[in-house]
């Protein structure tokens, strides 16, 4: 009894010896692997990231947290809207359905697991339930470039309830669908936004908009409208 207790503790603790040689050996591997792969200083991945086409931006900040936190930076924000090729964007009405009825209010909110919603960040951001809003259209947000001579329309996997009122170096503003008067700002190839403050409130064939830049300063929305009183 006592002979095959030991020969049982004997096998027991070979296959430990084993488990703890191959763990070795795979850490060893990975190693090896990782200094195989020369070090890159942070300016160069950024440099290199700046350079990507739009559809690929937007894929390769998953592709690890060193690289998401570089194309989230305000820095290379700011460098990629420097160097972006000046670009004609546009809505598109997604397949020209009219979003109809309140029997399904959150359908106009759902998107494909790749697309991004500007209404549907915003209830994120806000914390809130899908309100109850008057039938829209939903629409693409697209863009139109310019290839050897010839025009080129893409998407930016992205839709929007309200429309487009002013553009710059790739910034957009849109109406917020979900509060009245209230603006928001995007940048479509990083899916930032932000909500701008109400302001003065008219119908929207007595007013226009226009965003700025104003170099370091950053960009300005200008308010034109007309005062009847």
């Amino acid at each position: 009894m006592a002979e095959k207790t030991c020969k049982r503790m004997s096998l027991l603790k070979l296959a430990e010896e084993r488990a703890s040689l191959k763990k070795k050996q795979e850490e060893q591997k990975q190693k090896q692997q990782l200094d195989s792969v020369p070090y890159l200083p942070k300016e160069c991945v950024s440099n290199i990231l700046i350079r990507l086409p739009i559809e690929s931006l937007q894929r390769t900040r998953f592709v690890c947290k060193p690289w998401y936190s570089i194309i989230k930076s305000p820095t290379f924000i700011r460098d990629n809207l420097d160097r972006a090729e000046k670009v004609w964007i546009f809505l598109s009405p997604v397949e020209e359905e009219v979003l109809r009825g309140w029997d399904d209010q959150d359908s106009r909110f759902r998107e494909n697991p790749n697309t991004f919603s500007v209404e549907k960040k915003l209830l994120e951001l806000n914390s809130v339930y899908f309100p109850l809003i008057e039938p829209l259209t939903k629409y693409a947000i697209k863009y139109m470039v310019l290839v050897n001579g010839k025009s080129v329309i893409r998407d930016y996997n992205a839709t929007c309830l309200g429309m487009i009122r002013a553009s710059c170096d790739g910034l957009i503003v849109v109406d917020n669908v979900l509060k009245k008067g209230e603006l928001v700002i995007m940048n479509p190839v990083t899916r930032e936004l932000d909500t701008l403050p109400l302001g003065t409130i008219y119908p929207p064939h007595h007013e226009s908009y226009g965003l700025v830049n104003c170099g370091p300063r950053g960009y300005k929305l200008v308010h034109l409208f007309l005062d009847e009183s």
